[in-house]
């Protein structure tokens, strides 16, 4: 649920120049720029929205035949982005605008969906909506906007919907662990003591040997993963010392000099004392705080945008910490490795 909610904030972000783009260019022409959108250039962004419905398959597919006349997917897609890039992203103001704004009531065609239409339209076809990404870029490049040149990065840490307090260091796993096994065979030895009412009053031996149960379990499913987590890692790091080794060899043999500097040092198997993992969202991770020294629970977003255009052409999301550079990899990879070919029109 969280991961999901990081995502459409990806996606947000991913759209929010594009408008505003058109519109300076649209305006630069009269060589002024006022930051309402001109006939021309709304005009532009709505035959851009037609250009999706032969992407809008999938979203078609699953509106019954039966029941009332729904909103067609092309007018809430559109107030959708358009609310994105003009900065409206709450479903009733984007309501409340198809009433107030003339932009919003254009590309609505006169009609107001509801605020409940918007969100759940929006919440049911995320997925689909996402993929769309790259239909926008299609509209970008054939109307000679977008050409993939120099492209700049940069990240920020979104935060994830879980507290840092839900979360446990495998060190401190450990000792509820061992604690908790105690307690409970503490426990099993004051149950037979039952028959002779030696009992404190109000303690119910069953509860409380039930609840210690169900937080060892939870304890075991933590330990699980964080020691999955780090037999991932020793992986990794394992086949990066070993890449090491082989270019100090190839080194010595091509030189036949003894490689300068420390020989690497072999990764260590296993968790580490704080390695974390959080109950309310195990998928995020602890990170550094983008805006102060602190720490909380986060997942790691790297956005890639054309110089040029300032059109966002890649994004990655993840719950890397310390890895940053492997998204930046990973985003800089996929700028690059796009190709957009236009539909042909027929």
């Amino acid at each position: 649920m969280a991961l999901s909610l990081a995502l459409e904030y990806v996606f947000i972000f991913s759209y929010y120049t594009i408008l505003d783009l058109s519109v300076r260019q649209v305006s630069s022409a009269d060589g002024e720029y006022s930051g309402v959108p001109s006939t021309k250039s709304l005009g532009t962004f709505h035959r851009g929205c037609d250009h999706y419905a032969g992407s809008l398959s999938a979203v078609y597919a699953q509106y019954a035949p039966r029941g009332g006349v729904p909103y067609t997917p092309e007018i809430l897609l559109g107030l959708l982005f358009y609310g994105y890039v003009t900065g409206v992203f709450s479903s009733r103001k984007i309501e409340q605008a198809t009433y107030e704004s003339i932009p919003f009531r254009f590309i609505a065609g006169g009609w107001h969906p509801d605020h409940d239409t918007i969100a759940n339209f929006r919440k049911t076809f995320l997925p689909e909506i996402t993929e769309l990404f790259v239909q926008v870029l299609l509209v970008a490049k054939e109307a000679g906007v977008l050409k993939l040149g120099n492209i700049s990065l940069d990240g920020s840490k979104i935060h994830a919907d879980a507290s840092k307090s839900k979360a446990v260091s495998y060190k401190r796993l450990l000792k509820l662990e061992r604690r908790l096994r105690v307690e409970v065979d503490e426990l099993l030895v004051l149950s037979e003591q039952v028959d002779q009412g030696q009992l404190p009053e109000g303690l119910d031996i069953r509860e409380e040997i039930v609840f210690r149960q169900q937080r060892l379990a939870n304890l075991a499913q933590a330990k699980a993963v964080l020691e999955m987590r780090a037999e991932e890692r020793y992986q990794a790091q394992k086949a990066a010392y070993e890449a090491k080794l082989r270019e100090r060899e190839e080194k010595t043999r091509r030189t036949g000099r003894k490689p300068r500097g420390r020989k690497p040092k072999p990764p260590q198997p296993g968790p580490r004392d704080k390695d974390q993992y959080n109950f309310t969202d195990p998928e995020s991770r602890i990170m550094k705080n983008s805006t102060n020294g602190g720490f909380d629970q986060h997942y790691n977003v790297q956005v890639a945008v054309e110089q040029e255009s300032f059109l966002v052409v890649a994004n990655t999301l993840s719950n890397h910490a310390a890895t940053g550079w492997l998204d930046s990899e990973a985003t800089t990879s996929s700028a690059s490795s796009l190709t957009l070919t236009a539909p042909s029109k027929s």
